[in-house]
Order: structure tokens, then C-alpha cells, then sequence
């Protein structure tokens, strides 16, 4: 019995301090509160994840300016004269198509003298006329005289050989050598008329082509007398109304074009630098730009 109890007590004091060990190491590894807290805190949230888009970034930069027109035209008065015509729309501001007749100066003097020259074309061209039925006419008589002319040398001959033989009269000889003359001269004229009439009508020809360049000349002329819109337009300056005199190179009407206009527009120095290139190499070769005028 002394020897089962002093083993129980063993065990129960071993067991004891088993127990006790453990007690003492769980109390020794207990969390604190900073511990609980930071453990909460790593413990996370719940959260939504959401996958990124690639986009492609475009730079911009705002810049101001004034809308000018690409080109613009000044209507000068070509010829001098009093302006009797203007198209109703010749106003400051007024928007004016194409081929539209602003102002009309007085064609009066430049008609007459298109008039008067092609007067003149025409009657150089009836004596170029003339001068050609000169010539057939001059070569149609060159023939039927030179056969006279041989009819009168044969007829001379032939009087001349019964003169020597005494059959007739030295009269008769003479009478026919007096028509070989004759028929001689008029051959003669006629060979000198044709060899003229090609120099005369040369000289007609040159004046003919003087005549008509004239006639050109007053055609245009007379068509300066119309100042035209050369293309669609709005009217920037009218300098002329009707009945007032203008001279040559006097400026009439100014207009801009509207079909593509231009914006010089001016940018600071902080708003132009996200265009610059990579690598600071300067701006780069192409741009696209967006126009808003005010008031739009």
C-alpha cells in the first residue's frame, strides 16, 4: 500500500505540474489587445476589382486668333470710265457667287472703236478680194494676148516676105509691125501687173492681220468694262456706286473667299508644351485642329 500511494502521489504531483506548465505557457502566448487589433486590421476588406482599358491620350492646347480668309481678290477697274451698273447686291458684307457682274463701266467708246475696226477688217478683206480677181483677170488677158502677139508676128512675116517680092505696098508692113508693138506693150502690161498684184495683196494681208489683232484688242477692251466676281465671295470693300467716275488700276471692290478660311491662332508656352515630341525634339509635324468662332 505505501508503495501504490507514494506511485498515485507521483503521478498526481506530475500531472499537477504538467497542467500547471501548460497553463503557464498559454498565458505566456496570449494575445494582447494590440495584437487582436492589428490582426483585425490585417485581416483586409472586402473590395471590387475592376480590369483597366487602354486608351489612347490625346494632348490638346487652346490658342486664340482671328478667321481670315485663305485668299482674298481686289477688283481693279481696268479701263477708265463712268460706272453705269451695279449688280443689287454690291454691299458691304453681302455674300456673292461666281461669275457675278459687280459693276459695269461705260462700253460706249470701246464699242465704236470695235465697231470701226472691224469695219476696217472688212473692207482690207475686199481688197484682197479684188486685187485676187485682179489677177485672174490679168492672167486670163495674158493669154489671149500673148496669141495675138504671135498672130501678129506671123502676119508680119508674111508681109514682109510679099513686100520683098513686090506684092504689096511698104505701107501694108508698116501698119502690121505697128500691131506687133501693140501686142507686144499689153503682154508686157499684163506680166507687170502680175508680177505687182502678189506684192499688194502681201501688203493687204499684213494689214488685215494688224486690223483683226485690233479687233481683238477692242473685244477686250470691252470686256474690262465688267468687273466679275472670279469666284464665290463676301464683300469686304465696295469703293464705287453707280455714276461715279473711275480710272484704270483704281481699286472697286475688295472681297475674301469662303470656301476654306484660316485661323493664325496664338498659344502660351505652357499650354503648347504636352505637344511637344519625345525627347523635346520640337513640335511635331502634324496637327489636328478645332475651330469654334465666337458667339457659336
Amino acid at each position: 500500500m505505501t508503495s501504490l500511494a507514494l506511485a498515485l502521489r507521483r503521478a498526481l504531483v506530475f500531472s499537477g505540474l504538467t497542467a500547471t506548465g501548460v497553463v503557464v505557457f498559454f498565458w505566456l502566448h496570449r494575445p494582447d489587445d494590440d495584437a487582436r487589433r492589428r490582426r483585425s486590421r490585417e485581416s483586409g476588406q472586402p473590395v471590387r476589382v475592376l480590369a483597366a482599358q487602354e486608351y489612347t491620350a490625346t494632348p490638346r492646347a487652346l490658342g486664340y486668333g482671328v478667321v481670315e480668309a485663305q485668299r482674298n481678290w481686289q477688283g481693279l477697274a481696268e479701263v477708265g470710265g463712268k460706272v453705269v451698273e451695279t449688280d443689287e447686291r454690291l454691299e458691304v458684307g453681302r455674300r456673292i457667287r461666281e461669275g457675278t457682274v459687280l459693276l459695269k463701266i461705260d462700253p460706249g467708246s470701246y464699242e465704236l472703236e470695235k465697231t470701226k475696226t472691224e469695219a476696217t477688217v472688212k473692207a482690207v478683206r475686199a481688197q484682197i478680194g479684188e486685187l485676187k480677181a485682179r489677177e485672174q483677170s490679168a492672167r486670163a488677158n495674158l493669154k489671149v494676148e500673148e496669141k495675138v502677139l504671135a498672130l501678129a508676128r506671123k502676119d508680119l512675116a508674111r508681109l514682109q516676105s510679099l513686100y520683098d517680092q513686090g506684092a504689096v505696098a511698104l505701107t501694108e508692113v508698116e501698119t502690121a509691125e505697128r500691131e506687133l508693138l501693140s501686142a507686144e506693150r499689153s503682154v508686157l502690161s499684163y506680166k507687170n501687173t502680175l508680177s505687182e498684184l502678189p506684192a499688194s495683196r502681201k501688203v493687204l494681208e499684213a494689214n488685215l492681220q494688224q486690223y483683226k489683232a485690233g479687233v481683238k484688242g477692242a473685244a477686250l477692251e470691252l470686256a474690262r468694262t465688267e468687273v466679275i466676281a472670279p469666284f464665290t465671295m463676301r464683300l469686304r470693300e465696295v469703293n464705287a456706286i453707280e455714276g461715279q467716275a473711275v480710272s484704270a488700276g483704281q481699286v472697286l471692290v475688295v472681297g475674301d473667299a469662303v470656301d476654306v478660311m484660316e485661323v493664325p491662332a496664338q498659344f502660351s508656352i505652357a499650354s503648347i508644351t504636352p505637344l511637344r515630341a519625345r525627347g523635346g525634339r520640337g513640335p511635331r509635324a502634324e496637327r489636328d485642329a478645332e475651330t469654334t468662332t465666337a458667339g457659336s
